[in-house]
C-alpha cells in the first residue's frame, strides 16, 4: 500500500498535458548521426527547459563535437541518499519509414 500511495503522490505533482507537450517537442528534434548537430540541439532544448524550471546548476559536457551530456544538480534539503537519472539523447535515423518519424 505504501508504494501505491507514494506513486499517487508523485503523479499529483505532474500536469499530464504539460508532460505530453514536452514529449512532443522532444520527439520533433532529430538527434541521430545523420544530422550535422547530432545531439547538440536536443541537449540545448533540455538545458533551456531545465533553466525555465528554475534549475541553475547546469552544464553541457561535450564528449565529442555536437555530442554533449547534460549535467544537472538539484540539491536536496536533507542529508539523505542521492538520486541519479541517466538517459541518452541519440536516436536511430529514420531510414525509409512510411510514417513521419519525428512527428508525434
Amino acid at each position: 500500500m505504501k508504494r501505491e500511495q507514494a506513486r499517487e503522490k508523485v503523479l499529483q505533482l505532474f500536469d499530464r498535458d504539460e508532460l505530453l507537450d514536452l514529449l512532443k517537442e522532444l520527439i520533433k528534434i532529430p538527434s541521430h548521426k545523420q544530422v550535422e548537430w547530432q545531439e547538440d540541439r536536443l541537449a540545448r532544448f533540455i538545458l533551456n527547459y531545465l533553466q525555465g524550471e528554475g534549475l541553475d546548476n547546469l552544464k553541457l559536457d561535450y564528449i565529442m563535437e555536437n555530442r554533449p551530456n547534460i549535467l544537472a544538480l538539484l540539491p536536496g534539503k536533507g542529508g539523505g541518499k542521492s538520486l541519479t537519472f541517466n538517459g541518452h539523447l541519440d536516436t536511430v535515423p529514420p531510414y525509409n519509414m512510411v510514417l513521419p518519424p519525428i512527428s508525434p
